[in-house]
């Protein structure tokens, strides 16, 4: 009798153990989450203040006022405001890929910031026509729907 209690008790020792360890490994993954969701809200603020010394950069920021002025722009003048149109549809699409993949929120996504980016980047709305095609079909109707058909 006293191999069976023994046995019973190995058991249920190892059933308990078994279980612990599930409630462990949930928790360490809901504290993994919380971090990777922290680290995507990080490199959205990285982001954001990234392209905003980039707008600081007097080429840049030259290009950009000439272009709201409309004057003429050189050749290389519209290569690199072109290439800042790419970098932000590139910059938004990464934080939608992570806002899809659960990392944050929709309300955490800074819509009401690319709306006034639209306007305030000259061509930008023609950049993004002509760049949409290349961009994830999510991505594109996100765009169309909450940024350029506000809802």
């Amino acid at each position: 009798m006293k191999k069976l209690d023994l046995s019973q008790t190995v058991t249920i020792l190892a059933n308990v153990g078994v279980i612990a360890g599930i409630l462990f490994l949930g928790y360490e993954l809901q504290q993994n989450n919380r971090f990777l969701a922290a680290q995507a809200r990080s490199n959205m603020t990285s982001h954001r203040i990234s392209f905003n010394n980039m707008l600081q950069v007097p080429e840049i920021a030259s290009v950009i006022v000439k272009a709201q002025n409309d004057e003429a722009l050189s050749a290389v003048e519209i290569f690199l405001l072109e290439r800042v149109r790419t970098a932000l549809f590139v910059r938004w699409e990464a934080e939608y890929r992570e806002y899809r993949e659960g990392m944050y929120g929709e309300e955490e996504l800074p819509v009401m910031g690319y709306r006034g980016t639209f306007a305030f980047i000259p061509g930008l709305l023609d950049g993004w026509q002509r760049n949409k095609a290349i961009r994830d079909p999510d991505f594109v109707e996100f765009i169309e729907e909450n940024v350029l058909n506000e809802r």
